[in-house]
């Protein structure tokens, strides 16, 4: 992965959301994650700022080869600035809660699945709030308790 990269984030329902590199470092990269669906085939094109949903520092060590695949690059988004603190951070997620967080963008995976249910809350761009398609455990079909 380098910067600029296009890449697939695996979801739920067996489709991905398209992410871009915006750093990378041998310890974690720095993407800018959209809820836009994308395929191998998609068309690489610069990603319109207003797509980018959040911007996350992630862990390299857990990711496997081909976890997050590559589908090209483009230039970064115009007007998305790193900030100095995104890049200082000593604790880079996993790869496993941005995937979480990338179905919670799009309605797959509860937004309030982890114990905080406000946890993705702080993953949003600034000035951006719970997407329209983000869904709470309630939303969800409740397993049947005499099943």
């Amino acid at each position: 992965m380098q910067e600029a990269d296009h890449i697939l984030i695996p979801l739920l329902d067996g489709s991905h959301a398209l992410a871009q590199v915006a750093r990378e470092h041998d310890k974690w990269v720095l993407i800018h994650l959209t809820d836009t669906r994308a395929t191998a085939k998609s068309t690489v094109t610069r990603i319109p700022a207003e797509d980018v949903k959040a911007t996350i520092l992630v862990d390299r060590a857990p990711l496997t080869a081909g976890q997050w695949p590559i589908i090209g690059y483009d230039a970064q988004p115009f007007g998305i600035t790193t900030q100095r603190e995104d890049l200082q951070r000593d604790d880079p997620l996993d790869p496993a809660i941005v995937e979480a967080f990338a179905n919670a963008l799009v309605g797959l995976f509860p937004w309030d699945g982890f114990p905080d249910a406000a946890y993705f809350d702080q993953f949003l761009r600034h000035g951006l709030t719970r997407p329209d398609a983000a869904r709470v455990k309630a939303d969800f079909p409740q397993p049947d308790p005499e099943g």
